[in-house]
Formats: structure tokens, sequence, C-alpha cells
């Protein structure tokens, strides 16, 4: 049996989080911590505009499943980065009761951009 490398390890853990997070996005299973005043007010502008959240859910499913099988998993995180991003951003600034997973995540993705520097070239073209 093969070793799994760090970054393949990675990419399932994070896959696996963020297609969970796709699945309950429809389902809506998972319990809610509450959120700060502004960040509640935040996803409700989300929610109101009926495609914002649908759509970063798709697409945490397709990437997370992209990551879990690692089937372009250089594209998948193109695609990913400015939603985890904005993930980042919304816990630092809108909601910092909640900063430990967005920090364990952005490290990883930080650690997953070096694998991945061919593509983030593409970004400043």
């Amino acid at each position: 049996m093969e070793a799994i490398s760090i970054e393949r390890l990675l990419e399932i853990v994070i896959g696996l989080y963020y297609f969970a997070m796709g699945v309950d996005g429809f389902i809506k299973k998972l319990p809610i911590p509450t959120p700060s005043e502004r960040a509640l007010k935040f996803l409700i502008a989300l929610e109101e505009t009926q495609y914002v959240l649908f759509l970063v859910k798709v697409i945490e499913l397709g990437v997370g499943l992209a990551w879990i099988m690692g089937v372009q998993s250089g594209l998948a995180w193109l695609v990913f980065t400015p939603i985890w991003f904005n993930i980042i951003l919304y816990h630092l600034i809108l909601n910092k009761r909640e900063v430990l997973m967005p920090i364990l995540i952005f490290l990883a993705h930080v650690f997953l951009a070096f694998k991945n520097k061919n593509y983030l070239a593409l970004l400043f073209c």
C-alpha cells in the first residue's frame, strides 16, 4: 500500500469538510452557532438574494468532491479561492466568535497554494 502525502491528506480532509457543508446547505441539519448581529444581517441579505448561497453550496459540493476524488484538484483550488477567502474575511470581520476553524482552513489552503502555485499564477495574469 502506498503512503499518502500530506498534500493529498489535506485535500481529502478539506474536501470532506466542504462537501459536508455543501450538503448541509441544502438539507440544513447541522446546528448553526448564533452569529454576531452584523454577521446575521449579512447572512440574511445573502439568503434574500436566493442565489448567492445556492451557488456557493453547489461550488462547495463540486470542489469538495473533486478534492476527495483527487480529480482536477488544482482547478478546484483555483475555482474555490475567492470563496474561501471571503469565508475567512467573514469570520475575521463580521463573526469573530468563531475563528479557530477558519484559521485552520486558511492555513491548509495556504499550504495547498504552494502545491498549486501554477494555478495561482493564473489569477494574476
